[in-house]
């Protein structure tokens, strides 16, 4: 019995850059169902990340190798955008980015808010340590990911020193995979840094609910971090750049700035 569906649903997304989901689904839809209509969901301007990833670099040819990813990531974005009946993004300022693309019809293009997943609500009856016993600050995220690598490069280099003044000793417990590389290409990384490797959700939890600050360095993002969301969700205070938060909390005023030409003993919270 054939199936004759009224809605398909899919994704974009660049796991491998030479091909993505809609880039060979949308043309399938269309000739096997041409009366399904096709709602395209995207959790990133994922061209407009590359771009900003790029102007981390002052290598060159790593500059041109992240712009020229942009540049076909735009190129993909734009097809499927125009190719798809309803475009579903994660924030409202990764909406207004899509309808500025100029591909898909601004009435078709939506946000639905990344809230939390309920499976990684917390639970009421579990513990939390008083913040009198916490100590440290932790940051949650692989070492594959360029953001990520940026984020903590630029802690390292330009924002521990400048902690150390107000926070002496202070170290970043880094929870996630693949970081070896970057320690070894980053040796003073060992002076502000411990890496805790890969952990299970709950003893990324009991590291998370050890710490005093969950900090996001991001200096490249668009959609929305999930680490960001994952710190709130345990109640951790959280510090993050103009550049992590956003999307955190679109067109409200919750998000604290701290301006970093201001001398840490002046700031009282």
């Amino acid at each position: 019995k054939k199936v004759k569906p009224d809605l398909i649903a899919m994704w974009l997304w660049f796991w491998d850059i030479k091909m993505t989901a809609p880039g060979y689904l949308i043309p399938l839809t269309r000739k096997l169902s041409p009366q399904a209509k096709i709602l395209l969901f995207t959790d990133d301007v994922h061209s407009k990340r590359e771009r900003q990833i790029a102007q981390q670099f002052k290598n060159l040819k790593a500059y041109n190798h992240y712009q020229r990813r942009s540049v076909y990531m735009l190129s993909q974005e734009r097809q499927s955008y125009a190719a798809a009946d309803t475009v579903v993004s994660i924030t409202e300022a990764d909406r207004m980015d899509i309808v500025g693309m100029d591909a898909a019809r601004p009435d078709h293009v939506y946000s639905m808010r990344f809230i939390l997943s309920p499976w990684d609500e917390l639970k009421r009856d579990e513990q939390i340590k008083d913040f009198e016993g916490r100590s440290g600050l932790i940051f949650v995220g692989n070492g594959e990911n360029p953001t990520n690598i940026h984020a903590m490069k630029w802690y390292v280099d330009s924002v521990a020193n400048e902690l150390w003044k107000g926070l002496p000793g202070v170290k970043c417990y880094v929870v996630g995979q693949e970081w070896d590389l970057f320690a070894r290409n980053n040796p003073k990384s060992s002076k502000y840094l411990i890496f805790l490797g890969a952990l299970s959700t709950s003893e990324m939890n009991k590291a998370i609910d050890s710490a005093m600050v969950f900090v996001a360095p991001i200096r490249a993002s668009t959609g929305i971090n999930t680490k960001n969301v994952l710190a709130l969700s345990r109640g951790i205070p959280l510090v993050t750049t103009p550049a992590g938060a956003v999307g955190m909390c679109d067109g409200c005023d919750s998000v604290i700035l701290f301006n970093p030409m201001d001398p840490f003993e002046s700031q009282d919270n």
